[in-house]
């Protein structure tokens, strides 16, 4: 989602490929919470289905973006997209350690810190009978 974001302009050209929890080309596990796309063997909507979800929110003018946010704005109304980006570590980057497993995902990241956010808004205009859209 991050690198989608990076490169807001070509925003329309991504396909769900683009967003695979699959991090080889090695065959697809036949197990229920795997598969190739957005939703598991099951069903079950993967996180790929909820960044394509989210993205699709976002407006077509970019407000502003920094690091762990995204600002964009449609027909007056304005949308705030939020991450916690974590990069690989370097020796899982490097191919030297692999200690992931079915139940601890986040080995694998440099850092696994949440994120703290926070959002001043000011000069924002009310229309008369009209509440602030937030989407």
């Amino acid at each position: 989602m991050k690198n989608i974001l990076d490169n807001y302009d070509w925003l329309s050209s991504y396909g769900f490929w683009s967003l695979t929890d699959l991090m080889s080309d090695a065959p697809i596990p036949e197990l229920p919470f795997f598969s190739g796309g957005p939703f598991t063997r099951k069903g079950i909507p993967k996180a790929s289905y909820f960044a394509f979800f989210l993205l699709a929110k976002l407006g077509s003018a970019l407000v502003k973006s920094g690091d762990g946010y995204f600002m964009t704005e449609e027909n007056g109304t304005y949308q705030i997209l939020m991450y916690n980006y974590q990069h690989f570590s370097t020796l899982y980057a490097n191919e030297e350690k692999f200690d992931m497993t079915r139940t601890d995902r986040y080995t694998v990241f440099a850092n696994i810190e949440p994120k703290i956010l926070h959002v001043r808004i000011e000069n924002c205009l009310h229309r008369k009978g009209r509440s602030p859209v937030l989407r």
